[in-house]
């Protein structure tokens, strides 16, 4: 007999909240801004541009900036894209980009393996 009940880890993992909720404050936007973990296809969509590190950015701050309740700061990607790419600097773009890959589990090291994964 297994030492596991794996029924009762399913459950566990099916049913556990382990979405992380936190928010970054960009200066020269003077704003704060929430942020999220990305999820399964929210991650899969921004590391389809892994070779192409500032549009991974871009992308994981558009599916990453929302709010608790599901509203999305960027709700308009193509519009998001449009403006991040030809009319705002990358820093605060990296600043955001940065905390939310680094909750979904993607810090420092893990960012740079994955892009060249």
């Amino acid at each position: 007999m297994s030492k596991f009940d794996v029924k009762a880890l399913k459950q566990k993992a099916l049913q556990s909240d382990d979405i992380v909720y936190d928010s970054v404050y960009i200066e020269k936007w003077d704003a704060e801004f929430p942020v999220k973990t990305l999820v399964g296809a929210d991650l899969k969509a921004v590391m389809k541009h892994r070779n192409d590190p500032i549009r991974m950015a871009i992308l994981a701050v558009v599916y990453g900036c929302v709010t608790q309740d599901g509203e999305r700061v960027f709700d308009d990607e193509r519009e998001a894209v449009a403006v991040f790419e030809t009319q705002k600097g990358m820093s605060e773009i990296t600043q955001l980009s940065t905390k939310i890959l680094e909750i979904s589990g993607l810090a420092g090291d893990s960012v740079a393996e994955a892009k060249n994964g």
